[in-house]
Formats: structure tokens, C-alpha cells, sequence
């Protein structure tokens, strides 16, 4: 069964509607028990406003959830006009914790900022022109993990237009699932061509068809969240 999300598309549509909001990466996807245990999260602000948001961490009531162990760092963050605030999600490995992947929830919520000039004339509306409320579940693991995709019903092939293809159906048994994308290497190893194509779940399967850039030498899979390439890497025929 296909259960391939596309919250990039969440991203691209989420920004959008509120005109001056952005929030990247949209998942946690590290490994618990290692030096690495903790992700760097970006909110954009394209306003001409000082905007604030509360990042809290909750249980999403399932066998896996790390929520209690999990800690945010600011826990309230202010994102000045016109530019980028971070804070930053670690999770605290366990003994109780079995290998496997986990999970937690994870809500960015804005706060209400106080007009000064309003402030100063008396008046009561303080808070910002519009409200976000972001949540999403994130994903942890813990454990080794499998290094490559399983690989069925896969060809390169010419498209009616001339233009070379691969497709494949990809099954993702790893034991973890990505934010994943498919890219290209040239000759001198340099990434490009990236097409995203959404959360590979583990135990999960997706079909890809993708177009071949001409100085495309290599395929490989990307890792959106961690931006590094995982997975084999297949020399285009």
C-alpha cells in the first residue's frame, strides 16, 4: 500500500496562507541514541511585524511516543521583521527506549504581541493580524538502521519525447522513513536536479518515474531533512 505524504506540499500551501510564514525542516528524523540526537528547526518571518510563537511538545498517544523525553530549546521564540529565528528539538535517549522508530508531537503555536504604539494610545487589540497553529507529528529512531531501498520493477527508458526516464517501485524496509528525494551526480560528484517526492514511510512502498538530466552520470536518493544522500547510489544506463 502507497503511503507516500507530501508535506512539502503542507510547507508550500501552510506559507501561502499566511503570507509571511515558514517552517523548515518539516521533520525530526535522527537518531536517538547517537551525538546527533537533536534537529535545528527554521520559522521565516516576511513580515513587517515582530511575530512570537510557543513550540510545545505533546504525546501522540501510541505505543512509540518519546514526547516526555523530548526537549525544546527556546521553548518561546521571538522572529524579528523580515528575517529567520531557529530553536532546536532534542531528544534524550533511554534504556526504557527499544530500538525501532518513535515518535512525538509537536505543535508551533504564535502568541499574541503587544503593540507599543497601541499600548501607549490606551487601546486593547494586541495581537498580531493573523494566528498560526502548526502540528505535526515527528519522527526518531533508534537503533541500526538498513543502508538501502529495495529496488522492484525498475528500467531506464526513452519517453515518446526522446527524453530518458527511470522508474521504479521503491520499498522502503529500512526501519525508518524519510522526507525523501531523487537527484542526480555528474561526472565531477556535484548534486543536482533534485525532485522531491515526499515521506517515504517505513514498511511503506511508492512508484517513481523521474526524467534523466542529460549530465546526469549517477541516480541517488536524498535525505530532505538531513540534506545528505542515503541509500545505494545507481549508475544511469
Amino acid at each position: 500500500m502507497k503511503k507516500l505524504i507530501n508535506l512539502g506540499l503542507l510547507f508550500v500551501i501552510f506559507s501561502i496562507n499566511s503570507f509571511s510564514f515558514g517552517f523548515k525542516p518539516l521533520n525530526f528524523d535522527k537518531r536517538i541514541d547517537s551525538n546527533n540526537s537533536y534537529q535545528e528547526f527554521f520559522i521565516r518571518n516576511d513580515s513587517n511585524k515582530l511575530l512570537k510563537y510557543q513550540i510545545i511538545p505533546y504525546s501522540t498517544e501510541k505505543e512509540n511516543d518519546v514526547s516526555k523525553y523530548v526537549k525544546v530549546y527556546p521553548r518561546v521564540l521571538n522572529v524579528n521583521p523580515m528575517s529567520t529565528g531557529s530553536f532546536k528539538v532534542f531528544v534524550e535517549d533511554r534504556k526504557k527506549i527499544t530500538d525501532g522508530e518513535k515518535s512525538f508531537m509537536l505543535e508551533v503555536k504564535s502568541l499574541k504581541v503587544p503593540n507599543l504604539n497601541q499600548l501607549k494610545q490606551h487601546e486593547t487589540n494586541s495581537s498580531v493580524d493573523f494566528k498560526v497553529s502548526l502540528n505535526l507529528e515527528m519522527y526518531a529512531y533508534k537503533g541500526d538502521v538498513g543502508e538501502e531501498f529495495t529496488l522492484e520493477e525498475q528500467s531506464f527508458y526513452k519517453a515518446e519525447d526522446g527524453k530518458k526516464h527511470w522508474k521504479a517501485l521503491i520499498k522502503n524496509d529500512t526501519g525508518r522513513g524519510y522526507e525523501i528525494g531523487v537527484a542526480f551526480l555528474d561526472r565531477a560528484n556535484s548534486i543536482f536536479g533534485l525532485e522531491n517526492l515526499g515521506r517515504l514511510f517505513n514498511h511503506s512502498t511508492a512508484k517513481v518515474d523521474v526524467e534523466i538530466p542529460k549530465e546526469a552520470k549517477y541516480l541517488v536518493f536524498w535525505d530532505n531533512n538531513n540534506q545528505n544522500m542515503v541509500g545505494q547510489r545507481l549508475e544511469i544506463k
